[in-house]
């Protein structure tokens, strides 16, 4: 049987992608008769490289992502020309290469197409805006040479909605979680509560993200500040870091609610602090499916969710009165107060649709189907 020589290449590269890096260490895991196997972070230097296989040789190109991202703008075209060209020769010692998203598929499509290699492109998120690059490629990026798979069905949707890719071969495969892996690591509820020196008494209100506006952190603030004022026991704990982290932190200050909101920052393998909950809360503008959410589930956590298609895809698919989607603060603090009394209730989800080994399987055979290879 052929052996494969298979590239990953990411423009996301910090550990704060890890998320995004898990994925696609699951989608090489999951790939028969590899011969060489190799991930390449287009930015940054430390991406999440224990996710992959011990196997995978891993480099940093330590690029700036606003080459990437702003490819369109003059002061940025020539080093992205002479970047595509350094890629071109990467790219020619595989037979396919596996991106983490349109844009990083686009940066490279010239190069793929001249080769002749396949190319898989992972959609992380919804896409919402069209970037230039990506819109110039279209033609390269509808070839019977590029093959895509949508971490959702709202991804899906979006993706088609969005753009034309004409015959391109476009299908869903769920994002899996190692149910084992993440069950073995996390922390009982005292001794999770222990490290953010939260009593058994405090209602824990929380989630895990990246503060960041498209995440809804601020809204979740704001509503969290109207429960407090009649429930003076409650906790807010936001475990992640962004760019709005330092605006976050100082609204609570001015709100003189910061004695009832904890922000650690970013904690590795912080889904291992989940039992510190008492309810998840992600209200995002904007998401590809949410692994924090799917992590929360298998925690048994009651969850509130912002009204977007990928939320209530998940709120129809987990069949359960205890994942709540919402439109308002109103109902958020409604929500918040009925989760309240969880304590009364079982809390239960179907967890089968996103299995890590239903994902594997379906991955294996969309690349033995672009390969041409047998399962």
């Amino acid at each position: 049987m052929r052996k494969l020589k298979v590239l990953t290449l990411l423009l996301m590269g910090d550990r704060d992608a890890v998320s995004i890096h898990q994925v696609h260490g699951n989608i090489l895991k999951s790939i028969d008769d590899v011969e060489k196997s190799d991930v390449v972070f287009i930015s940054g230097d430390c991406g999440n490289i224990e996710v992959f296989p011990d196997s995978c040789g891993h480099r940093f190109l330590c690029e700036s992502k606003r080459m990437v991202t702003k490819a369109h703008r003059t002061l940025n075209f020539f080093s992205r020309c002479r970047f595509e060209q350094a890629l071109g020769k990467l790219i020619s010692n595989y037979d396919l290469v596996i991106t983490d998203g349109l844009l990083t598929s686009a940066l490279i499509s010239k190069e793929v197409t001249s080769l002749a290699v396949k190319c898989l492109t992972v959609v992380h998120g919804e896409v919402l805006k069209i970037k230039p690059l990506v819109k110039r490629r279209l033609g390269y990026l509808s070839s019977e040479l590029f093959f895509y798979s949508c971490v959702s069905g709202a991804v899906e949707t979006s993706l088609n909605e969005s753009l034309d890719l004409k015959n391109a071969n476009v299908e869903v495969i769920f994002s899996g979680l190692d149910v084992k892996m993440l069950a073995d690591r996390r922390l009982e509820r005292q001794a999770s509560r222990a490290i953010f020196e939260l009593s058994d008494d405090d209602f824990v209100v929380g989630c895990l993200a990246r503060i960041e506006k498209h995440k809804g952190i601020k809204e979740l603030v704001v509503g969290f500040r109207r429960y407090l004022k009649g429930n003076p026991k409650a906790k807010l704990l936001l475990i992640g870091d962004g760019n709005e982290f330092d605006a976050v932190r100082d609204f609570c200050l001015s709100e003189g609610i910061s004695g009832s909101v904890l922000m650690p920052g970013y904690l590795e393998n912080a889904d291992q602090y989940l039992m510190a909950l008492d309810v998840f809360v992600l209200l995002s503008k904007a998401e590809g499916l949410g692994l924090s959410v799917l992590e929360a589930q298998l925690a048994q956590l009651p969850i509130i969710l912002s009204d977007i298609p990928v939320f209530r895809e998940i709120q129809a698919r987990s069949d359960s009165e205890f994942c709540q989607v919402i439109g308002s603060d109103d109902e958020l603090v409604g929500s918040l107060t009925l989760m309240d009394k969880k304590d009364k209730w079982p809390v239960d989800y179907d967890l089968t649709w996103f299995d890590v080994s239903s994902m594997k399987g379906a991955y294996r055979k969309l690349v033995s189907r672009m390969m041409e290879i047998e399962c």
